[in-house]
């Protein structure tokens, strides 16, 4: 029976890319053992990469395991290649001084724009939130008798009260 030559050389590329997969991992486990970053040539005598899961070499959006002397038969799927990998970015938090003295002094002046700017710093600092509408209930309560007249009693026309 005689064999397909296009499946014959699809058989020889996949045979190489695998070897240069090999060499290639050979290469890299060499240099992290050795600890150079340089694109040094690797010694003579590699030691085979460490075992784990590594991109198929003839398989897109898959994995193979390598487990540490020879490919195994297990693939797995692997994330496509043109996902990168995610980024972390660390999070600064703002200095909220600004607002939670702006708010405090509007508690005072303004109660109800230092209860919304208590409401605005509940979420970025929730004890200063608190503290800005508390202020701003009290000062609502001395504005309001502050500015409300006291009861006079106004006699009627006849003097009695």
């Amino acid at each position: 029976m005689t064999e397909n030559p296009e499946r014959r050389a699809q058989a020889d590329r996949a045979e190489r890319r695998e070897r240069a997969m090999l060499e290639a991992l050979q290469v890299e486990a060499s240099r992290q053992a050795s600890g150079s970053r340089s694109r040094k040539k690797a010694p003579e005598t590699r030691q085979p990469p460490p075992a784990g899961w590594y991109p198929h070499p003839t398989m897109t959006d898959t994995q193979r395991y390598w487990d540490g002397q020879a490919w195994t038969e297990h693939i797995a799927p692997g994330l496509p290649a043109s996902s990168a990998p995610p980024r972390y970015v660390a999070v600064v938090e703002k200095d909220q001084t600004g607002l939670i003295v702006a708010g405090l002094i509007m508690a005072l002046i303004f109660p109800i724009g230092g209860f919304i700017a208590g409401c605005v710093l509940l979420g970025r600092k929730p004890g200063a939130g608190v503290a800005c509408m508390i202020i701003s209930v009290i000062a609502m309560f001395y504005w309001y008798d502050y500015f409300t007249p006291d009861a006079v009693i106004i006699p009627d026309y006849y003097g009695d009260y």
